[in-house]
């Protein structure tokens, strides 16, 4: 992984997870879109890999104004505004026919 500065504090980090501050950083751009990957994550006390390949990334904004009144006129003005990400993937089975391997948390090997 190249090094690049946190989003969050700014220090330069090496990792996925800042040194500094611990935020973790996921670096979508290594990941191609038409070729399958393999993705470890923690899931429900266990860690899991699998192999997959991107379906579809999404960003999402949404505004959610209000009603606001003045001189007995209802004017919208916007309080507040959320932005989602989604990434959908396919998991694959891998060259095993294996879809899944987990292990549980603290634990042994796959």
């Amino acid at each position: 992984m190249e090094r690049h500065n946190c989003p969050n504090c700014g220090a330069p980090i090496e990792s996925t997870q800042c040194p500094y501050c611990g935020t973790v950083f996921y670096d979508f751009t290594v990941l191609d879109s038409d070729k399958p990957s393999y993705i470890r994550m923690n899931w429900h006390g266990n860690q899991i890999v699998f192999r997959a390949i991107m379906k579809s990334a999404e960003i999402e904004v949404r505004d959610d104004p209000i009603p606001y009144y003045a001189d007995n006129e209802m004017v919208m003005i916007q309080t507040h505004t959320e932005v989602t990400a989604s990434v959908e993937f396919m998991i694959l089975e891998d060259d095993d026919g294996i879809l899944l391997k987990r292990k549980e948390l603290n634990d042994g090997q796959y």
